[in-house]
């Protein structure tokens, strides 16, 4: 809790003004501009914790946020995670969206060269021991984004707004499944109006694709000048540069 307090209170002091996915959707489509330092604050996991630790912060500072839920989750027994009714209640506060992880796009699922094979990117295998036909894998993924927009929508009132790819798994890496980033581009498409793929680089400029967002995620340990500094580094460089410079003066995507 105290980190986040230093977190949060340092970015309000540092000028960064929090907003919600419908306004990064508005100016992505050239609707509305975003105000300077725009933030997008996104906790992870739909864990209770996160929310009963961040709310009072997130009055003091004036921020919002957007918690990610993985839908399986919400019916698990404890109080760890969020329930059904948990969402309910926090969409009525307006520091809080919620967002989506998939259902059971958290989960492995079994393979025939290791027991843990990602949920979005790979086939599954049957108990015959041959692999999903690419009709059953395309099935799959298209019923597990239909049923965490359908659970989040009836628990929330309103759809999701973003999507949140776990283990950023939307099929664009090496040994991915060769229909994974295709499947679940239409997928996405269908259900969530913004997805966020990459968790390395906070900026988005005019003419990101909605759909492939990238975000930064937080390590526990940093200290509120280091994630001020990460963020600085991100944002676009308003001076002239002769060199090549070093990695973080460019964007990778796709190790290009």
């Amino acid at each position: 809790a105290k980190r986040i307090e230093a977190h949060l209170t340092a970015l309000r002091d540092a000028g960064y003004r929090t907003v919600r996915p419908g306004d990064l959707r508005a100016f992505l489509e050239e609707r509305a501009p975003l105000p300077d330092k725009a933030l997008m604050l996104i906790f992870e996991g739909g864990r209770k914790e996160a929310f009963i630790r961040a709310t009072p912060v997130l009055q003091r500072t004036g921020f919002m946020a957007v918690i990610a839920v993985p839908t399986r989750v919400m019916d698990q027994w404890g109080g760890f995670y969020l329930k059904r009714k948990d969402i309910a209640r926090i969409v009525r506060l307006p520091q809080w969206q919620v967002g989506s992880m998939g259902h059971e796009a958290v989960s492995p699922v079994a393979g025939p060269d290791e027991p843990r094979r990602r949920f979005l990117t790979h086939r599954g295998q049957l108990e015959t021991g041959a692999l999903e036909s690419a009709d059953a894998f395309r099935g799959r993924i298209l019923a597990d984004y239909a049923r965490s927009d359908a659970i989040l929508t009836a628990a929330a009132g309103q759809p999701p707004q973003i999507y949140l790819y776990p283990f950023g798994d939307a099929g664009q890496s090496p040994g991915d499944d060769p229909l994974a980033e295709s499947v679940n581009r239409d997928a996405v498409t269908r259900h969530f109006p913004l997805a966020f793929v990459g968790a390395e680089r906070a900026f988005n400029g005019p003419g990101s694709d909605p759909w492939s967002l990238t975000r930064l995620r937080v390590p526990g340990d940093w200290t509120a000048e280091r994630l001020l500094a990460e963020l600085a580094a991100s944002r676009p460089r308003r001076t002239p540069q002769t060199t090549l410079g070093t990695p973080h003066d460019w964007s990778f995507e796709r190790q290009a």
